[in-house]
């Protein structure tokens, strides 16, 4: 990361102590800008009472787990997925079928929420999950004009059990 810095300043490699330093201080930054909100906490210790969670995500091995260890949100998932400690990464679908194996669930039982439409919504189509849920904070977000349809989309977390649960009914009634 550092050979990124010193591209960026246009800085020369003989001396890369600057680099170093300016990276050290950007990382610390950002992980002391990172944080999940207790709400977001709260929603998923009440959905780790009745379902499996897997944290999926794409990045470097070693980035995505500081964040993922700054956040204090291990405990919250009963797997987690760094697409850097595996061969593929979102939107592969062999990335989401190593997570359900994880956990015991088949593919065709699990949900998807993701913020990305190309590779989490993408992905959980080519995985063939039960559904995909696009979590788009942003009201005036208009969906691209791709192949890669949610079955739901979502302004907000707090959403998803209603939606959850409308899934449970109609797998109850043999509807999906």
């Amino acid at each position: 990361r550092t050979s990124l810095w010193a591209q960026s300043l246009q800085l020369d490699m003989s001396d890369d102590s600057l680099c170093r330093d300016v990276y050290h201080l950007w990382k610390m930054t950002r992980l002391s800008n990172i944080s999940v909100s207790v709400e977001t906490t709260d929603l998923l210790k009440n959905l780790r009472t009745r379902y499996k969670l897997v944290l999926l995500t794409n990045g470097e091995s070693q980035v995505q787990w500081e964040k993922i260890r700054q956040c204090d949100i291990e405990k919250l998932f009963d797997a987690i997925v760094v697409s850097g400690d595996t061969e593929w990464e979102k939107p592969d679908s062999r990335i989401f079928v190593y997570a359900c194996q994880l956990i015991g669930v088949q593919c065709e039982n699990a949900v998807m929420v993701g913020d990305s439409l190309n590779t989490d919504i993408q992905g959980a189509s080519n995985a063939d999950l039960l559904c995909s849920i696009w979590f788009c904070p942003s009201a005036n977000s208009e969906a691209p004009n791709n192949d890669w349809k949610a079955m739901y989309r979502i302004q907000a977390l707090m959403q998803l059990p209603d939606i959850l649960t409308q899934l449970d009914k109609q797998i109850e009634k043999g509807q999906t």
